[in-house]
């Protein structure tokens, strides 16, 4: 399962109907689309691992050959990319991401044509789940609100309404206990549901602005969250929270788990760049070396392989083969 990470708006872009190939080209660094691509969101099919795709401020881009080629799937989108994009793991051809103000976009042909999500919710789209038992079933998080879908996005109503200024940035499903959620919110801090999110309490957590909660795939009591300057565990159910990781100015945009080699996982941060831990989230190094920046908007694992990909601020997207310790 993928999470979600705070994002950045950029300047609209247009949308082409037209497929364009654009190389990986072998003498620099970085993966692509791009050389200079501010990249939004990346998400990997688990079923098809060398395909990824890639929201960024130039479009919608996939490749299926891990990077070697990258073609625009742009066919329907309107807007910009913001918010995280999701593969169903059940049907890889089911494909949701968010916009900064367009709304929510979903495929179901593996990036041919996306449709516009309909319904009544806000339009700038910060956070996307798909339920672990029911597929069909799409949660998403939005300026103001969490919303649901029963039809793979093509229609959403209101799951719960907030007060005016609470938007949900992160959506976390626990895929044993399947009617708990967990949500990062800007201004309530780490909420949860245990009926399927339709009354939400808080955790003990103190309230302030938390970009991305994630489950550990391995144990799902053990839950992450990263807030505004620290990055938090809990090993009972979000009971209790301790900092793991203190950074200060800066803010979390991924939280990922390598589930080849338990206890290895990643943090990317925007101004810290990604940081990684070998002993489940205790201990925590830096790990920027080879990157052209250390502003980070997105991050995925293809544990299979042993890569980590990283969404970069500007030069598109990095890969490491070595567990973050090098960059390329």
């Amino acid at each position: 399962m993928k999470f979600i990470s705070i994002q950045r708006s950029a300047m609209p872009f247009i949308a082409f109907a037209a497929l364009v190939v654009i190389p990986a080209h072998r003498g620099r660094a970085g993966i692509g689309p791009t050389d200079t691509s501010d990249v939004y969101a990346i998400a990997l099919d688990p079923n098809a691992l060398t395909t990824i795709y890639a929201g960024t401020d130039d479009g919608i881009f996939k490749t299926t050959d891990g990077g070697q080629s990258w073609q625009l799937a742009n066919d329907g989108i309107v807007g910009i990319i913001y918010s995280n994009m999701v593969v169903d793991p059940t049907n890889s051809n089911y494909v949701y991401m968010g916009t900064a103000g367009d709304g929510f976009f979903a495929t179901s042909n593996g990036g041919q044509n996306w449709t516009h999500g309909e319904g009544s919710y806000h339009p700038v789209v910060k956070s996307i789940s798909i339920d672990p038992v029911y597929s069909n079933v799409v949660n998403m998080g939005a300026f103001r609100d969490i919303y649901r879908s029963f039809d793979h996005g093509a229609t959403f109503g209101i799951l719960h309404q907030f007060d005016f200024a609470t938007g949900v940035l992160s959506i976390a499903n626990d895929p044993v206990s399947t009617t708990t959620i967990y949500i990062g919110t800007n201004t309530q801090g780490l909420l949860k549901s245990t009926d399927w999110g339709y009354n939400w309490f808080s955790t003990s957590l103190p309230p302030q602005l938390i970009g991305v909660v994630a489950l550990d795939p391995g144990n799902h009591d053990v839950a992450f969250a990263a807030g505004a300057n620290d990055l938090f565990k809990s090993t009972n159910d979000g009971q209790l929270w301790r900092a793991v990781l203190s950074l200060g100015t800066s803010y979390g945009t991924a939280i990922v788990f390598d589930t080849a080699n338990p206890g290895t996982m990643y943090a990317s941060f925007y101004y810290n760049g990604v940081y990684a831990s070998n002993d489940g989230g205790e201990t925590w190094y830096s790990a920027n070396t080879g990157l052209p920046t250390v502003n980070i908007n997105a991050m995925v694992v293809d544990s299979q392989n042993g890569i980590v990909y990283a969404g970069t601020d500007g030069s598109g997207i990095y890969v490491s083969y070595d567990g973050g310790q090098t960059w390329n």
